[in-house]
């Protein structure tokens, strides 16, 4: 907060950061540091972290390019997708004590509702299934954006997050 970026004004409160950089982006960055937070564990933890990064990213980018949805909303689904990994709690448990919507919760739990396709596209992105992601790309709305490009800047991404979070 206190970087150029922003003007170099100084940062004293929550409050402050909140009306300078607006609850949407505080609250990405919280969800990026605590995951991160999390990677410094074990190698494995790394790992599982960096994909529920890339994913969440991969998510967002592909909602951005024309895919209907809360860019926001899919980069959290994308990121949550893996917590059960990262907590060793089957994904029920971890949810029931995390505050999110119902359409999260339906995403990640039951594969359904409007945020499910890009969160399956995303896997099938990951495991190189090419059939179901024809099958994903023709239930969903938008055109088809090149999801080599995204991925790409997701996994760029998340490295670059990864590796500022380890020297802070």
């Amino acid at each position: 907060m206190n970087s150029a970026w922003y003007g170099l004004r100084k940062v004293t409160s929550i409050p402050q950061a909140i009306r300078l950089v607006g609850r949407a982006s505080l609250s990405r960055w919280l969800h990026v540091m605590f995951v991160a937070s999390v990677a410094s564990r074990s190698p494995v933890a790394n790992e599982a972290v960096l994909r529920a990064m890339v994913r969440g990213r991969f998510c967002e980018l592909v909602t951005v390019h024309g895919h209907p949805g809360d860019p926001s909303v899919r980069f959290l689904i994308g990121l949550l997708s893996c917590i059960d990994v990262l907590m060793g709690q089957p994904m029920q448990e971890v949810l029931d004590r995390l505050p999110v919507g119902e359409e999260v919760r339906e995403a990640l739990l039951e594969s359904t509702g409007p945020h499910a396709p890009i969160l399956r596209l995303a896997q099938a992105y990951e495991e190189g299934a090419w059939d179901e992601i024809d099958a994903e790309f023709t239930s969903t709305a938008g055109g088809r954006p090149d999801l080599a490009t995204l991925y790409g800047d997701a996994v760029q991404w998340a490295g670059e997050r990864l590796r500022s979070a380890r020297l802070k």
